[in-house]
């Protein structure tokens, strides 16, 4: 420093500048529920990142960590991914958590040849097989059940056959063909 009348003198001064804040997120990501055939939008949410700002320095990253947690079936499960920043002096942002949660809460969708018909007693009761088709779950199960009720004497013997398929999951639906059989044809010798 210089005075008025030309003396001079100098002095040192040392500043120290630290980073002592931690990064902090921008924009966090929210919890999402997505259904097991949404493939794309599964894929999206594995890879989407929160975004962050140091504020010091450009030399911040994220470090992701994900868990996954099966469920009651392949099609359900939950996967937990953590979120944490840290800047080029080693502060570390609070953990930023988020659940992503894949499920199947739809039933297999069975699509019968028939709904129903009439059928001469004297002929063979033959049904095509139906057709199950399951959201996410190729290997549903179907199961079926016959039950004939009334008397062909009384011209009222109907056999009713129920088809249950069921899912991976424990997702199921029913359909059923109800077939009327009647004698219309007169005794023979």
């Amino acid at each position: 420093a210089t005075d008025a009348c030309g003396n001079t003198d100098t002095a040192m001064c040392s500043l120290a500048v630290n980073d002592n804040q931690p990064p902090q997120f921008i924009e966090l990501l929210t919890d999402l529920t997505i259904q097991c055939e949404n493939t794309a939008a599964i894929d999206l949410a594995l890879l989407d990142l929160p975004t962050f700002d140091d504020g010091c320095n450009d030399g911040a990253f994220l470090i992701p960590n994900s868990q996954t947690i099966p469920g009651v079936c392949d099609q359900n499960y939950t996967v937990e991914k953590t979120f944490v920043v840290e800047d080029a002096c080693g502060n570390i942002s609070e953990p930023h958590i988020i659940t992503i949660t894949v499920e199947d809460t739809e039933a297999p969708i069975i699509t019968l040849p028939t709904e129903g018909f009439t059928l001469e007693c004297t002929e063979p009761l033959i049904l095509e097989a139906p057709v199950v088709e399951d959201n996410c779950d190729l290997g549903a199960i179907l199961t079926i059940d016959t039950i004939e009720t009334g008397d062909l004497s009384d011209g009222d013997l109907i056999s009713t056959i129920t088809y249950i398929a069921t899912d991976a999951c424990g997702n199921s639906s029913q359909s059923e063909v109800v077939v009327n059989i009647v004698d219309t044809e007169p005794p023979y010798f």
